[in-house]
């Protein structure tokens, strides 16, 4: 590992903690902007939230979504929800990602599951991904498609 990439990973691991406290209020605040029941549970079961907030994103123009007047809200709320979605439903983690090779070097990641312990998936990336796509999927299906390929890299790895 280089000294510049020591550093990198020392910073982003400075700021975790900070950013990983901020999930739960995020996503609750979202859920509550949407009406949603109970939305302080929403880290505690994301899968509960999914299609209410799924269906709301649906429900946006496809030329709203990526022009959203503050789109790092959006951002930072899709990602929180989709680390949350594959962190429950595959048994891994947020931590930030450290080893040099890897594509999400020094970013905040889910993975460490279960039954592939070396995956892994940025979720902000995922979520810029999905606003960016110029013939967006539904957000379900967008969601589907992340499972799918955890899976495979799964079946890779067995």
């Amino acid at each position: 590992m280089t000294e510049g990439q020591l550093r990198l990973l020392e910073q982003r691991r400075a700021a975790f903690s900070t950013y990983f406290s901020e999930m739960m209020p995020v996503l609750a605040d979202f859920c509550r902007l949407l009406e949603l029941p109970n939305p302080e549970l929403v880290v505690a079961d994301p899968w509960l939230y999914f299609t209410p907030i799924a269906n709301w994103i649906d429900e946006l123009e496809q030329h709203e979504l990526p022009s959203i007047a503050n789109r790092p809200w959006l951002v930072a709320r899709l990602g929180y929800l989709i680390g949350e979605l594959m962190a429950n439903r595959f048994r891994g983690c947020w931590y930030v990602e450290h080893r040099p090779e890897s594509r999400y070097f020094a970013r905040y990641v889910v993975g460490q599951f279960h039954s592939f312990p070396t995956a892994c998936i940025d979720p902000n990336d995922c979520a810029v991904q999905f606003l960016d796509a110029p013939n967006r999927t539904p957000f379900g299906q967008f969601i589907a498609d992340i499972e799918k390929e955890l899976c495979a890299l799964k079946l890779v790895k067995e």
